[in-house]
């Protein structure tokens, strides 16, 4: 089975249909759980129901963020709780990263505030993808009410 093709459980197409090539969950795998949900929900976020659930996926990041923010010790330090796999896992995720890093930098006039919440993610940089997230969620209501 291709990424392209649509499996509703295991590769559902609002985490597979990223232009980068890149499937969402290669990404976020072994993050801490917040880190991976507030990636999750700024990738999906316009690619799953509409403007109105777009405005609730970014609301979500937007929760899981401000947690990580306020809660600090426990933000993501590599999640990897575990050793079998993890030089496979890590090396994929790295590669994952990569690509979606190379196909944001050649797409840079074209990148949404949500990518760029996304990319802040990645980066480290809460404070950062909090204000990308807000940006995305205002320019969200913005188009729901146009």
């Amino acid at each position: 089975m291709t990424i392209a093709e649509h499996d509703a459980v295991r590769h559902p197409s609002h985490y597979t249909s990223h232009p980068s090539g890149v499937e969402c969950i290669e990404v976020i795998r072994g993050r801490e759980y917040r880190v991976g949900n507030a990636a999750k929900y700024c990738w999906r976020a316009g690619l799953k129901g509409g403007s109105h659930k777009a405005s609730e996926d970014l609301k979500k990041a937007l929760f899981y963020l401000d947690d990580l923010i306020e809660h600090p010790s426990h933000a993501d330090s590599g999640g990897y709780g575990h050793v079998d796999g993890l030089a496979d896992t890590m090396i994929e995720r790295a590669v994952a990263e990569r690509k979606l890093s190379n196909w944001m930098q050649s797409h840079k006039s074209d990148l949404t505030a949500a990518d760029l919440a996304l990319a802040a993610i990645f980066a480290g940089d809460l404070h950062v993808a909090r204000r990308n997230a807000t940006v995305a969620l205002a320019e969200t209501s913005v188009g729901a009410a146009a």
